[in-house]
């Protein structure tokens, strides 16, 4: 234990899965505890009923300095922005902030891997989890995957290492959060209608590295060097970079390499995309850190398999090739999309405004699609975007675009479904779109699967 909270008074704000599962650890580590949300949704009501079963208050409604009256802590969720009402008062009256990360991180025993990066994180995690598991060590996979690390402490604390997949939001409280293997996969624009900048995004990103130690170790792309190395020459931890352009392991044919030395094939390496191979290669160096043998790594990788919502293949209909990659929410995501492919594409995108510059992908869809149709609250401002780099169609519906998609397509096309957009001005979450995308397409008719 690396902090006690027995007899304190902590507020936690957000009553998401975070948010609740904080409360609940809260609870159990014998602090007083006041659970808020702003919204009144089915979910919060959920929460309401279950955390006031626990014994914790639960209170709805306006979130503002009343809420903190005697408060010792403020715990928030991911989704509580730094510009929170909520957050601003516990500044002013100086109550101590904390992200669910760092309070779960107080309390847990063993060992911590920390992933973060703009795309990735979640297929990287999952790799790194089945190699470990592969090589017989006891791991617990926690974070933005949506098993919140406070529910691992309480359910698994006895797990050894703690796998996290971390979000930047789930980044901005920390202050003794201290991994012992902290992996950076890429940077690249997000988040935009958060962050007053890119900077800002990326600073917070980067705070995955700044409380390691000589001993620890940080991997990252060699791409990001530049903004990482800075920081290991202050706090001492080593360094191992990856790349497929290079990096300390890296990629020649199917052969990966470290330092230049063949250490295990990748032939036969089953997902789509360059992205995925550089995936491989990150959790190729985790697995290596933590003392896996070289053949079990190499096993475990070339039996991996995808996971649903990211370059899922829905189907084959009438010669037409149809590809979910509803996890595509950003512009990065989509440009790795687009390069997976070498063949014929119709494109569908957009979903919620992010804040991105949609010019900057015009070049790239103009280059591999033949046509795009796009949906949500962006549809018109990419259409805007686009339009004369390829046919662009605004439509009003994921219904109306796939089959307007799949009318336009001819066999040898692909349709792909990469949206590039959150999915959160039509949809509960990526995978609630995705899985919509896939019942239009099981839903055609007339054609046979082949």
């Amino acid at each position: 234990m690396k902090r006690s909270v027995k007899g304190k008074k902590v507020i936690v704000a957000g009553m998401g899965k975070s948010g609740a599962a904080a409360a609940l650890l809260l609870k159990e580590m014998g602090a007083e505890v006041k659970a808020s949300d702003i919204r009144d949704d089915d979910a919060v009501r959920e929460s309401t009923r279950i955390l006031r079963a626990a014994g914790v208050e639960c209170e709805v409604g306006e979130q503002g300095g009343a809420l903190l009256e005697g408060a010792d802590l403020l715990v928030v969720s991911p989704g509580v922005g730094g510009d929170a009402a909520v957050v601003s008062a516990a500044r002013e009256r100086g109550v101590e902030v904390a992200g669910e990360i760092e309070l779960a991180y107080w309390f847990w025993p063993g060992g911590v891997i920390a992933i973060t990066g703009t795309n990735g994180k979640t297929t990287t995690a999952h790799m790194i989890k089945a190699i470990l598991d592969s090589a017989g060590m006891r791991s617990v996979l926690s974070g933005n995957i949506g098993y919140p690390f406070s529910s691992a402490v309480l359910e698994h604390g006895d797990a050894g290492l703690a796998i996290l997949e971390l979000s930047s939001f789930q980044l901005e409280h920390i202050s003794l959060f201290h991994p012992g293997t902290a992996l950076l996969l890429n940077l690249a624009p997000d988040h935009l209608d958060r962050y007053g900048d890119v900077r800002e995004y990326y600073a917070f990103k980067l705070a995955i590295f700044s409380n390691l130690e000589r001993g620890d170790r940080a991997i990252f792309r060699l791409d990001e060097r530049e903004l990482v190395e800075p920081m290991l020459s202050r706090n001492g931890a080593a360094g191992l970079t990856f790349g497929l352009e290079g990096g300390g392991l890296s990629i020649s044919g199917d052969d990966v390499t470290l330092d230049g030395e063949r250490i295990f094939s990748l032939g036969g390496f089953g997902l789509r995309g360059r992205h995925n191979i550089e995936n491989a290669l990150a959790a190729a160096a985790v697995a290596d850190v933590c003392g896996v043998e070289r053949d079990i790594i190499e096993t475990s990788l070339r039996s991996f398999e995808g996971l649903p919502h990211r370059l899922e293949h829905v189907g084959t209909y009438g010669g037409i090739d149809f590809y979910n990659d509803s996890k595509s929410t950003n512009l990065d995501a989509m440009l790795k999309a687009l390069s997976s492919f070498s063949g014929r594409l119709i494109l569908i995108a957009g979903g919620k405004d992010k804040g991105e510059d949609y010019g900057a992908v015009r070049e790239a869809v103009g280059a591999r699609a033949r046509a795009v149709f796009l949906i949500g609250e962006s549809r018109d401002a990419m259409k805007e975007a686009l339009s004369g780099c390829c046919e662009a169609v605004a439509c009003g519906s994921l219904d109306e675009a796939a089959a307007g998609a799949s009318a336009l397509a001819v066999k040898g096309d692909t349709v792909l479904l990469s949206p590039g957009c959150s999915s959160l001005d039509m949809y509960g979450g990526f995978e609630e779109r995705g899985d919509h995308f896939k019942r239009i397409i099981g839903n055609l008719r007339g054609v046979d699967d082949e």
